[in-house]
């Protein structure tokens, strides 16, 4: 198994220029131009787990980043991507495009079961907008999304918390979700993160959220 990344201008007017052949499969991630850097994951056989890399697209020098990181599906954009290692209940890993560094780590609340079992949620999701971070947390049957500071200068406060059903995620500075109604009639929603805001919404402002 091989990856083989290539640019190609906007306007379509060139052919494609090979980059870079690596092995094993590779899942592009975000293209930060401030250093000309994608960013790719795969799964390493040797070491077990995902791992982050980068390729500069001028030079064609790939490396690793991170030898732990598996990529959530949002990535914040160009600077910012979220992973969490392969443990499970690991947490919500931030790295920065940018200064080229793991940001932070954030571990997941305890929780517990309807049978007192204690238990780790799971960070699904996560998004930076005006400034914060916003990262959403899967309990047990109910969903939580909190605020909190990209540097770790604030706790995560806790903005958000209900029963949901599976489709839920963060974008734009909202978050959508979907709950079942008296008729057991799949409704969807937003709420804006900043305000608190919440408002009917539809299968395709969902499906069409970036």
């Amino acid at each position: 198994e091989a990856t083989i990344f290539y640019r190609l201008q906007n306007s379509g007017k060139y052919k494609p220029v090979k980059i870079k052949k690596v092995k094993s499969n590779n899942w592009i991630v975000s293209y930060y131009t401030g250093n000309g850097n994608l960013y790719s994951y795969k799964y390493s056989n040797d070491a077990g787990c995902y791992q982050l890399y980068s390729l500069n697209v001028k030079s064609g020098t790939y490396k690793r980043v991170n030898k732990n990181f598996k990529v959530l599906e949002a990535t914040g954009g160009s600077r910012y991507i979220y992973g969490s290692d392969n443990a499970g209940n690991s947490g919500l890993k931030i790295y920065d495009c940018k200064t080229k560094k793991l940001l932070r780590t954030i571990k997941p609340e305890k929780a517990k079961d309807p049978t007192g079992y204690s238990i780790y949620n799971y960070i699904q999701d996560a998004m930076v907008s005006g400034g914060k971070l916003y990262y959403m947390e899967l309990g047990y049957y109910e969903t939580i999304v909190f605020e909190t500071s990209l540097g770790g200068k604030t706790k995560p406060k806790e903005i958000f918390r209900e029963q949901t059903e599976e489709m839920r995620k963060l974008r734009n500075g909202k978050f959508y979700f979907a709950q079942m109604d008296e008729n057991w009639e799949l409704k969807y929603y937003t709420m804006d993160v900043k305000t608190g805001e919440r408002k009917n919404s539809s299968m395709e402002e969902y499906d069409n959220a970036r």
